[in-house]
C-alpha cells in the first residue's frame, strides 16, 4: 500500500506491470506482477512518491546494466596526479666532473656496454650519433610517472633507440670467403655463414642478445636493473626536445624506458650490463618493486616494505593538500636528498664493518698460524 492512505474518492484500481526500464534487475526474471490497491491517485503525495520510486528504479536499472566508468588518471597511470613541470629528484650528490662531464666531452663521452657475447665494449655520443643517422632522433613524447604519485605529461627528447644500440653492439659478420677458392666446402660455408649472419640480425624491435636484465651504473653509485621485456619502446634520451643536452639537475645521457616509473632511469650513466639473472638495483634493494611498471601499479615490493611506503607516500601527497604544489616539492627534493644521504651513511658503515670483520678474520688466522707453530716447536722440543 502506497503512503497517503485514502483521501477523497477512492477507487480500485490495478498497478500496471512493471517493465524492463522500471525494474533494477532483468525484466524476464520478474514478469508482470497484477496488485490490487486502494490508491488514491489525485492525491499529489502519492504521485511524488510514485515518480520517486519510478525515478529510482530507472536509475538502478541503469547502473546495473552500464559498467561503472573509471577515473581518467593522468596518462593512465593509476594513483597519480599531473604536474606541470618535470621535477628534479636526486639522492644529493652530484659525480666529479673528471668522472663524469658529458657537457665538455660532447661526442667523446663514452658510455660503457657489458655483455656475455660482446664483452665489453665503449661506445662514444658521436658514434651513437651516427648509428642514429647523423643526428639525434626526436622520440615519441613520453609521460614521466614518477613513484611518490605525480606524472608529467608530454615529456620530449631527442636520442637514438635502444634497439639501434643494440644492433651497433653486435659483433659483424665474419667476412665472405673469397669466391670459387674451396670448390663445393665454400658454398656450404657461405650457407652457413648466411644462416648464422640471418639469425644475428634482430628479427624485431629488441635484439636477441641472450640477456634477460639491463644493470646501469651511475658515475654517482646509483644502480637500476630493468627486465628485458620492459625495455620495449626504451631509448637513450641525450637532448631535450630542443637539441640542448640534458642538464646536470636531470643527469646527462640517460635510458628512459616508457613502460616503467621514472626511478628505473639512472641519471650519470656509466655502464650498461646485460646479465643473464635480474639483478635488484638501489631502489629495489630498499623496498621497490622489481619490474616497476606503472600500468600495473607495481610502486612496492610485498611485504613489510610496501605498508611502509604507502605510508610515507601518503604522507608527503598531504603537504601538497594543505602546502600547495610548491610546499609539496620542496618536500620532495629534501626528502630524497636525505635519503640518499642516510643510503649513503649506511653504506659507508656496512663497507667499515665487512672491513673489519675481514681483518678481524686476517689477524685471527695469523694467530692461528703462530699459535700452530709454538705447538709444532714444543712437541720438537
Amino acid at each position: 500500500r502506497l503512503p497517503g492512505g485514502t483521501r477523497g474518492a477512492s477507487q480500485s484500481m490495478t498497478a500496471p506491470p512493471l517493465t524492463s526500464d522500471m525494474w533494477p534487475w532483468p525484466y524476464d526474471d520478474v514478469g508482470a506482477i497484477d496488485v490490487d490497491v486502494d490508491v488514491d491517485m489525485d492525491d499529489p503525495k502519492v504521485r511524488r512518491q510514485v515518480e520517486h520510486k519510478r525515478r529510482m528504479m530507472e536509475q538502478a536499472g541503469r547502473q546495473q546494466r552500464q559498467p561503472r566508468q573509471q577515473r581518467e588518471w593522468p596518462g593512465g597511470a593509476p594513483g597519480q596526479h599531473e604536474i606541470k613541470k618535470w621535477v628534479v629528484l636526486s639522492l644529493g650528490k652530484c659525480p666529479a666532473k673528471v668522472a663524469y662531464d658529458p657537457w665538455s666531452q660532447g661526442d667523446d663521452f663514452r658510455i660503457s656496454f657489458r655483455e656475455g657475447t660482446f664483452n665489453e665494449r665503449a661506445l662514444t655520443l658521436g658514434e651513437l650519433r651516427e648509428a642514429a643517422g647523423g643526428d639525434w632522433q626526436e622520440m615519441p613524447a613520453c609521460d614521466w610517472h614518477c613513484v611518490t604519485g605525480w606524472s608529467c605529461l608530454g615529456v620530449r627528447f631527442r636520442g637514438i633507440p635502444w634497439a639501434t644500440v643494440l644492433r651497433l653492439l653486435l659483433p659483424p659478420p665474419p667476412p665472405a670467403p673469397a669466391p670459387g677458392s674451396h670448390g663445393a666446402e665454400t658454398g656450404r660455408a657461405e650457407t652457413a655463414t648466411e644462416t648464422e649472419t640471418e639469425t644475428n640480425v634482430p628479427t624485431g624491435s629488441i635484439a636477441d642478445c641472450g640477456w634477460t636484465c639491463l644493470f646501469q651504473r651511475s658515475a654517482d653509485g646509483y644502480t637500476a636493473g630493468v627486465h628485458r621485456d620492459d625495455t620495449e619502446g626504451a631509448f637513450l634520451a641525450v637532448t631535450d626536445g630542443d637539441g640542448v643536452m640534458l642538464s646536470e639537475a636531470h643527469g646527462g645521457p640517460r635510458l628512459v624506458f616508457p613502460a616503467c616509473f621514472g626511478w628505473k632511469s639512472a641519471k650519470y650513466l656509466r655502464c650498461v650490463e646485460l646479465l643473464p639473472d635480474h639483478r635488484l638495483g638501489f631502489w629495489e634493494k630498499l623496498g621497490c618493486h622489481s619490474r616497476g611498471r606503472w600500468a600495473w601499479d607495481e610502486r612496492w615490493a610485498p611485504g613489510t616494505s610496501a605498508k611502509v611506503w604507502t605510508v610515507l607516500a601518503w604522507i608527503t601527497s598531504q603537504y601538497r593538500v594543505f602546502g600547495g604544489e610548491w610546499v609539496w616539492e620542496c618536500v620532495m627534493v629534501r626528502g630524497a636528498q636525505a635519503l640518499g644521504a642516510a643510503a649513503a651513511a649506511a653504506e659507508t658503515l656496512t663497507w667499515c664493518l665487512r672491513t673489519l670483520a675481514a681483518r678481524a678474520n686476517t689477524y685471527g688466522e695469523r694467530d692461528r698460524r703462530r699459535r700452530r707453530k709454538r705447538r709444532k716447536a714444543l712437541k720438537n722440543l
